[in-house]
């Protein structure tokens, strides 16, 4: 018997399936008839029967949906509009047909108002529709369409009236168009129209006009020289000379050289949808984001939301060119594990909901999720799901008393309105509140499986923090597994996926810190985590927020002989981070479903010795059944991953698959990985986007750096990024602490890289170093003991750049440095000024001996919370830990690089200096934005640029120092979207700390006398 089924302690359950199924973990022969599909019951397979994983623990929403006229149904709906004047509504189809109906539950017929395949031949697609206010008197109205793709003036909008003759129902005049405005048709056209209800203007949004990658090809969300990406508004009512409409005068962009005066608001990557508050006049829309976030914008006059600079909160093209106002970030923004495609809505006016009246209705077309959010003008004061509905939720609409609607296409193809959810108040009380109600282990003290669960194995393990997992798969009754080639394998309905989490205390043993499933219901996977208690015999359910383990094990090299382990349980939100609906086939239409990463063939096709028994998985799963038929190929034609720890696996092979289960289930499209590179084992090393390609997320001052450098890896961001802690660590999210031997993986494969993505014999990445830095760490590699001051000064040659400091952290992570000397260079790299270089060792430093820090994970209330003091916060203000004074002055004391600060806490309450000192680069004033300058020889510098001329660039860096590059020397100099303050800057001090440095800052109310 195996070591995998001794360590999970299921010896004796799987003795009777040992002896049942000859060859469980056996030589791999093929079945007697290969086209037949095994019977589970033949096969000697024991049937799950003791599941009790049902429903979910979370309280339904508090809304649902119904069907609001059953009597109707489209073709793909995406607009609806009440029709003025009337008690109409209109629908608006994809194919070009527009119809109106009467907005009374029985209703039961639609009415022809405009079929746009008969007045344009080349019509291609209906994306907007908007009645004039008076159109109960004019009979006009308005509609978005293209009539191609790539074409330059394939959008437009156009004005048509209806038959005077005609009017009840209303039917358009075919050859009354009246082309209004046109624009470029592409990926992302926008196409929302919307009256103004204060002006009376028609306002019109369009996207970027793009596929979804690369981002902004054509760099229309800051060029006020194009349509693309902005919100327009026009007025109707009038023409200008040589135009169908009028410009408002008081259009924000008028008489900006080079500007389109029909711009409203700019940065805008797709929006669909705009929504008006009928009270207030507010506009309101929600953008289609692109790796990361999804976007809800309070759209204002002149407003700038980032495209393609930003996504969100996250830098994307962060040297791009920029727009000439301040970027206004989302008012929300959710992340992709949350939703996928934004469907803008309405602020609620209507009767039938008291709770949600004044409250922005929007939600998601992929998941259709509904959300409400009440917003002050200053912030969201509460934001909620409202429904979980399986509707393509593409569109919401209003009638004339102002209830909404929702738009269902190309499934239903139907209108549906919000109702009360009979079952809001209720709880499903019968989900396992403990791991042993689920019905998933005999014995859970000693881990022991109900029959019928078996254990599995997988060829890549992925890093977490040096823990170990175990593995279980649980299928009801004698259900299968629809298999796949390349694709996640189809679960049947009640699936439970399990791993139990243990950790290695030395010579304090083992400990299970938490068992996570995965739970297959109603076509979603769903994650849930218990925690083990401290007698190891049970485990809890977790809450939805997640939660952190502390224990104490024995070490009797830390004082006091004992010390603190920490372990995060992720929140359900978190696990589907990483478990998200891109890595596998998760997307579904309706629903957010997780994504297992481990249930497909690369990870289950498992072909190895142990004990010198062969394994072969999938042949074992074929035998028992767990197949809705025979593999279609041998395991051995089959794909599979490499284990990235087995030596004497081919290093590439290694590499990929390390990358592979460590990061690309974020970098690959639309996962949320920011960096347009995709990571995944099947794709081309030159279809990557990684070899040779310039970081668009910053090169931490690596100089000349590239995402990968073929042969270099100390000039590769991808391995600074895996071999340090603190900001800007890979992978983000998840493991806190260093793979050494992943890191060394990556330095031999990068070493070992040739331009073309190939492997042949590593260079030596050592020889790109200067010879100054090259002598230091040579001198350090000595035999001979090292005086302490010659250490110090070799130290601080090698690590004058953090090309060096990279070189040097290589040579200690390999051993070829002395261990005392080793232990002088992490000492010394503690006082190190630079952070990049302090973030190298700071692995290297005794968890015991770290400091308690804030990290990236800042709790606003908990630390608004604290009482801070201002004296010692002037302290910290003006000390070398929260670097603060290297850029501003208070009181005439400081660096002039950013604002001077003087009155700063009359300007801001305590949570809004919070919030600009997390998160600086929000919003940037013009006056400091940074620029990179690059010179010819690969030099980079960044600071605010102080002038440029044809002769010469200068820029104050963050040291307040002027760099002046003649203009000969500059390569390029580009601004940036990221402040010059770093982000994450609280991360390095204590919440007592931070909280001190908040107090004084709220204290600094008068502006200082010039």
């Amino acid at each position: 018997m195996s070591r995998l089924l001794r360590s999970l302690g299921l010896l004796p359950v799987f003795v009777s399936v040992a002896m049942l199924v000859p060859g469980w973990f056996g030589p791999p022969d093929p079945p007697a008839d290969p086209t037949a599909s095994p019977d589970p019951e033949a096969s000697g397979r024991v049937p799950w029967t003791s599941s009790r994983v049902v429903g979910s623990p979370e309280p339904p929403r508090p809304y649902t949906v119904e069907v609001a006229f059953p009597k109707l149904t489209f073709d793909r709906p995406l607009e609806l509009a009440f029709v003025p004047g009337t008690d109409r509504l209109a629908v608006a189809q994809s194919g070009g047909r527009v119809v109106t109906f009467a907005n009374d539950p029985g209703a039961d017929r639609a009415d022809l108002l405009l079929d746009l395949k008969a007045v344009e031949p080349k019509f291609a697609a209906l994306y907007g529709l908007a009645f004039h206010p008076d159109f109960g008197r004019n009979g006009r109205f308005y509609a978005c369409y293209t009539v191609g793709y790539a074409i330059d003036d394939g959008t437009r909008v156009s004005e048509f009236r209806v038959d005077p003759d005609r009017r009840d129902p209303p039917r358009a005049d075919p050859a009354s168009e009246r082309i209004l405005i046109t624009w470029y048709a592409g990926g992302h056209n926008g196409g929302s129209l919307k009256f103004g209800p204060k002006d009376g203007y028609l306002y019109i949004s369009a996207g970027d006009g793009a596929d979804p990658t690369p981002p902004d090809p054509f760099l229309a969300g800051q060029d006020l020289g194009t349509l693309m990406s902005k919100v327009m508004r026009i007025d109707v009512d009038a023409q200008d000379p040589g135009r169908a409409y009028r410009v408002p005068p008081d259009n924000p962009f008028v008489g900006l050289e080079g500007a389109r005066p029909e711009v409203w608001a700019y940065g805008f990557r797709n929006p669909w949808r705009m929504g008006f508050d009928r009270e207030s006049g507010d506009l309101w829309l929600g953008d289609v984001g692109w790796e990361l976030w999804e976007l809800v914008h309070r759209v204002e006059e002149g407003g700038n939301y980032g495209w393609s600079l930003m996504e969100g909160s996250q830098p994307v093209m962060p040297d791009g060119p920029r727009g000439p106002t301040p970027i206004s970030p989302p008012i929300v923004q959710h992340p992709h594990s949350e939703a996928a495609s934004m469907t803008g809505g309405f602020v609620y006016r209507g009767d039938r909901f008291e709770d949600l009246k004044g409250a922005y209705v929007y939600g998601d077309y992929q998941t259709g999720t509904v959300w409400g959010l009440r917003y002050d003008g200053e912030a969201v004061t509460r934001h909620e799901v409202l429904a979980e509905t399986p509707l393509r939720l593409v569109a919401f609409g209003e009638d004339r008393a102002g209830e909404l609607f929702l738009l269902d296409y190309e499934q239903s193809n139907t209108v549906y309105r919000l109702v009360p959810n009979p079952d809001a108040s209720k709880s499903n009380r019968r989900f396992p509140r403990t791991l042993g109600e689920t019905g998933l282990f005999a014995s859970v003290e000693d881990l022991v499986p109900s029959p019928g669960v078996l254990p599995y194995r997988i060829n890549a393990p992925f890093w977490d923090d040096g823990t170990e997992g175990d593995r279980l798969m649980a299928l009801p009754g004698t259900s299968r597994i629809g298999f796949e080639r390349e694709k996640l394998w189809k679960f049947p309905e009640g699936s439970v996926l399990a791993r139990t989490v243990t950790i290695d205390l030395g010579a304090s043993g083992t400990r299970r810190l938490e068992t996570q499933i995965l739970h297959f219901e109603d076509g979603s996977w769903r994650p849930y985590s218990y925690r083990w208690d401290d007698e190891q015999a049970e485990a809890t359910l977790s809450p939805p927020e997640g939660e952190t383990v502390a224990f104490s094990v024995a070490d009797p090299e830390v004082p006091g002989g004992e010390r603190t382990v920490t372990h995060r349980i992720s929140a359900r939100s978190e696990c589907v981070l990483c478990h998200n609906p891109w890595a596998g086939e998760g997307l579904l239409f309706g629903r957010q479903s997780a994504t297992p990463l481990t249930a497909n063939t690369l990870q289950m096709n498992v072909q190895e010795l142990d004990d010198d028994e062969p394994i072969d998985q999938l042949r074992s799963f074929e035998r028992l059944g767990l197949f809705d038929g025979p593999l279609p190929e041998s395991p051995e034609a089959l794909p599979r991953l490499s284990n990235p720890y087995d030596e004497s696996a081919d290093l590439a092979s290694r590499a990929r698959s390390y990358l592979q289960v460590n990061c690309a289930h974020c970098h690959r499209f639309g996962a949320g990985g920011s960096a347009a590179m995709f990571l995944t084992a099947d794709r081309p090393m030159p279809e990557t986007g990684t070899l040779g390609v310039r970081p668009m997320q910053g090169a931490f001052d690596l100089d000349d750096a590239r995402i990968i450098d073929p042969g270099d890896p100390f000039g590769s961001v991808l391995y600074f990024r895996m071999a340090k802690l603190g900001a800007g660590r890979m992978p983000r999210v998840g493991p806190k602490r260093v793979d050494d031997r992943g890191v060394d993986l990556m330095y031999r494969w990068i070493a070992s890289l040739k331009d073309d993505g190939t492997t042949g014999p590593p260079a030596d990445p050592f020889g790109h170093l200067p010879a100054e830095v090259s002598g230091a760490i040579a001198r350090l590699r000595g035999e001979e003991p090292m005086p302490v001051g010659a250490c110090a000064e070799a130290f601080e040659q090698a690590t004058g750049t953090v090309r060096g400091a990279l070189a040097l952290v290589r040579r200690v992570d390999e051993g070829s440095i002395a261990g005392p000397v080793a232990e002088r260079l992490v000492a010394l790299s503690r006082e190190h000024p630079r952070a990049e270089v302090r973030d190298l060792f700071e692995r290297f430093v005794p968890e015991s001996e770290r400091v308690e820090r804030l990290g990236d994970a800042i709790e606003f209330d908990a630390l608004l919370a604290l009482a801070g003091d201002a004296d010692r916060g002037r302290v910290v203000f003006f000390g070398n830990s929260s670097q603060c004074q290297n850029c501003h002055r208070v009181g005439g004391e400081g660096r002039v690089v950013g604002p001077d600060l003087d009155g700063i806490g009359a300007k801001y309450p305590k949570r809004e200096l919070l919030d600009h000192i997390v998160s600086p680069s929000k919003q940037v004033d013009p006056q400091y934005v940074s620029y990179i300058l690059e010179t010819t020889t690969g030099l980079i510098h960044s600071g605010v640029l102080v002038q440029a001329n044809d002769d010469f660039a200068e820029l104050k860096d963050a040291e307040g120092l002027s760099i002046r590059v003649e203009a000969g020397e500059i390569e390029q100099l580009v601004p940036r979207a990221e402040s010059l303050m770093p982000e994450r800057l609280l991360g390095s001090l204590t919440a007592q700390e931070a909280a001190d440095l908040l107090e004084y800052l709220s204290t600094l109310r008068e502006v200082a006398s010039p």
